[in-house]
């Protein structure tokens, strides 16, 4: 059963696609959803935290629980202990994110947390703004 989801954001709208899918699956099981951005720096954590907060309202505001955590260290390694942590039943994100440093191309950050963790992962590809999951 689904209890906790953990959905790891970088503050793209590609990285954001897997949001409909992760209140899909946390509105029928009742799960409580863990919003994580990872940042490279003290000053990325105020815009980090206001955009995770907007993301939490959001999904609060379609009945789904969620919370917040923003973690400065390196992407894989800190969606991974997260989701230890705080003992995830799912992580959910998407193969795409920003370019860049940020970048969670899936290869690159999806590709080590899918090698590096024993729990269900959900990978969703990037598709146009709007696009929400089929009933």
């Amino acid at each position: 059963m689904i209890e906790r989801i953990l959905a790891p954001l970088d503050g793209s709208e590609l990285a954001e696609t897997v949001l409909p899918y992760v209140e899909y699956v946390a509105a029928r099981t009742g799960a409580g959803v863990r919003l994580l951005t990872v940042v490279h720096s003290e000053a990325e954590r105020a815009q980090a935290n206001a955009y995770l907060l907007a993301k939490r309202d959001q999904l609060r505001g379609r009945t789904v629980e969620a919370s917040v955590a923003v973690v400065q260290d390196g992407e894989a390694e800190t969606i991974l202990a997260e989701a230890d942590a705080g003992d995830a039943n799912l992580i959910a994100m998407s193969t795409h994110g920003q370019s860049g440093v940020l970048r969670w191309v899936f290869g690159s950050v999806a590709d080590k947390v899918l090698h590096g963790s024993p729990r269900p992962l959900l990978l969703v590809r990037s598709r146009p703004a709007g696009a929400r999951p089929s009933e």
